[in-house]
């Protein structure tokens, strides 16, 4: 598993004495982030919100099942076929007018219990 961070926040070291677990935190060049894509087993990113979310296009472009949040910009390409829709409640962005998701731990479980399980 690989777990990457961004600028909007840091990452709690959850797993960080297991093996199979790499924190990645600075920037990433292309090719690390294909390296990335092509070492995992599928890409998850529960997030709140995007409008679009390059990075799901990306791991889908390497065969990778997708678990994604099943909101904004990702259902765009988000079904079926093409990954997992991870559940979410919303709440009031607060610093925004609208709304955000907030994922829903259990569904994130269950999806990934699933394709570890569903390995084609």
């Amino acid at each position: 598993m690989i777990i990457k961070s961004n600028s909007w926040g840091s990452l709690k070291d959850y797993g960080s004495k297991c093996k199979n677990i790499k924190f990645v935190y600075e920037e990433a060049s292309r090719f690390d982030i294909a390296k990335y894509y092509y070492d995992s087993d599928c890409f998850i990113a529960p997030c709140k919100g995007e409008s679009f979310f390059l990075p799901g296009l990306e791991a889908m472009a390497t065969g990778l099942p997708l678990i994604i949040t099943n909101y904004a910009g990702m259902t765009d390409y988000l079904n079926d076929n093409t990954g997992y829709g991870i559940e979410y409640d919303l709440f009031e962005a607060g610093y925004l007018p609208g709304f955000q998701a907030q994922p829903k731990m259990e569904s994130i479980v269950e999806k990934i219990l699933y394709v570890f399980n569903h390995k084609d």
